[in-house]
């Protein structure tokens, strides 16, 4: 979970900010590997709280008055890669792997494509007795069409996009 709450002062202007960074139901090692993900820039070290919760860790970054003046040219804190599923669920990107959501589905779409393409006698036998193969291709078509026009957005302008 990331969380960010902005506090405004009297004349409801932002005032601090602070955001968090929980992660749970993790073994201590993957704990540990994801922990060492976070880079955080060393003038901002007394702005940030690490501490341990049940199977998990969480990180505040508790930012003061001027947090929105730009003070660094890059941002203070580099976190691990991230892709959500909804707007509730976040997944970390694990040590080794090097493809992001959009490169998931571009893949999977690929080889079902060259499925369906190159062996149509095989994908219509399949089609037609409704088989695993053939129900877990159509689910990956209907949930492409609703995440990869936004993930393609994404990526060509460089930004994240969640639904709301």
């Amino acid at each position: 979970m990331i969380e960010e709450i902005i506090r405004g002062d009297e004349e409801d202007r932002p005032a601090n900010a602070i955001r968090s960074f929980v992660i749970h139901y993790a073994s201590e090692s993957t704990i540990e590997r994801i922990g060492r993900k976070f880079l955080i820039d060393p003038n901002v070290l007394p702005e940030f709280h690490v501490r341990s919760i049940g199977n998990g860790m969480a990180i505040n970054w508790e930012r003061a008055e001027g947090f929105f003046t730009p003070l660094f040219r890059r941002s203070p804190l580099v976190s691990p890669e991230i892709f959500s599923a909804s707007l509730n669920e976040l997944f970390f990107v694990g040590d080794g792997d090097c493809l992001n959501e959009f490169g998931h589905y571009y893949i999977a779409l690929y080889i079902a494509g060259m499925i369906t393409r190159y062996f149509p006698h095989i994908w219509i036998k399949e089609m037609r007795i409704n088989s695993p193969a053939a129900v877990l291709i159509d689910e990956l078509v209907e949930h492409s069409i609703d995440r990869v026009p936004l993930l393609a957005a994404s990526a060509l302008e460089r930004a994240i996009y969640i639904y709301d």
